[in-house]
């Protein structure tokens, strides 16, 4: 076992108890490389002394590798560097909907509605003189208790939303999760209309949901402080009701177009988590190790690529 990672010609000891602590670290150098024209290299040069378990040194070398290629590669490229029309490429050609096409309105309750539409253009989501404020929910926990039972969740949802709201954005931590949609809400309550940014993406093997409430700059909540939301315009409860019915109507959508998404395979490196679509079914595994994780995805790929060209 060794207790040394070699990078080039500078060698980081490393030492302590999370043995995925340094590709955290690199993967979070990711916003503002290619802003500030820093080289990837002189990056790899300054890492400091890291708390890792020490790991055989010939997987450490596999595992470095393959994080130098994702951060010199176009797309580690961090999402402000990305032209707006690189960041809503198209996926698949057969998606039913574009991102400005998407708008619905869901009747939740005889004084409640909403009204979903897909935010456009990325990093414009909130108006100018306007400001988010995070607020605490259990949605995700709903979401999860829904479907905690049903491994192919994650890579259905992602291809109903890909289907039928248009393609991710790529507003998402790489290592941690492969997709990330937003949409603007409109909330009806009573005589009372408030609007919201609601953002879905994946995190490690599920779903991760935030929910921002869309104020005048002035308001005097702080947007980096998570506030419970006003009952009276979107409470708790009904962000929990919206989240399962809107998620529902997605799947079911796709399910009444009898959608069969072109073969792909995403994951989340930080748990060694694959899921996709593949030979006519959908599928999701989690990997023992990085390695035998890596061999899988670039198996899976590799299929993919070779009948791609048939």
């Amino acid at each position: 076992m060794s207790k040394g990672i070699i990078f080039s010609s500078k060698i980081v000891l490393t030492s302590g108890a999370n043995s995925l602590k340094l590709l955290e670290t690199l993967y979070s150098w990711k916003v503002g490389m290619s802003r500030l024209k820093i080289p990837y290299r002189f990056l790899l040069y300054c890492i400091v002394l890291v708390s890792l378990t020490p790991l055989d040194a010939a997987l450490w070398n596999r595992v470095c590798l393959n994080v130098r290629n994702k951060m010199t590669s176009t797309t580690f490229m961090p999402v402000a560097a990305l032209k707006e029309s690189q960041r809503w490429q198209a996926t698949h050609s057969t998606r039913k909907k574009t991102c400005e096409d998407y708008l619905k309105r869901f009747v939740l309750s005889p004084g409640l509605s909403v009204i979903v539409r897909r935010a456009l253009p990325l990093y414009k989501e909130i108006p100018s003189g306007m400001k988010g404020i995070p607020l605490s929910h259990d949605a995700e926990l709903v979401l999860y208790a829904s479907h905690q039972d049903d491994p192919t969740f994650l890579p259905r949802l992602y291809t109903a939303l890909d289907h039928v709201t248009g393609a991710s954005d790529n507003d998402y931590d790489p290592f941690k999760g492969s997709f990330s949609f937003k949409f603007h809400l409109d909330v009806h309550k009573y005589d009372s209309v408030s609007q919201y940014l609601y953002w879905m993406m994946q995190y490690r093997t599920f779903m991760r949901l935030k929910v921002y409430h869309i104020v005048p700059s002035n308001d005097p909540r702080n947007e980096e402080v998570y506030t419970l939301p006003l009952d009276y315009l979107f409470s708790a409860s009904d962000i929990s009701v919206f989240t399962r019915s809107f998620v529902e109507r997605l799947l079911d959508d796709a399910r009444r177009d009898n959608y069969v998404p072109t073969p792909f395979v995403k994951g989340a490196d930080s748990d060694c988590f694959l899921f996709g679509y593949e030979k006519d079914e959908y599928f999701a595994k989690r990997l023992k190790d990085f390695e035998t994780y890596e061999a899988e995805k670039e198996k899976r790929e590799r299929v993919m690529r070779n009948n791609n060209r048939k």
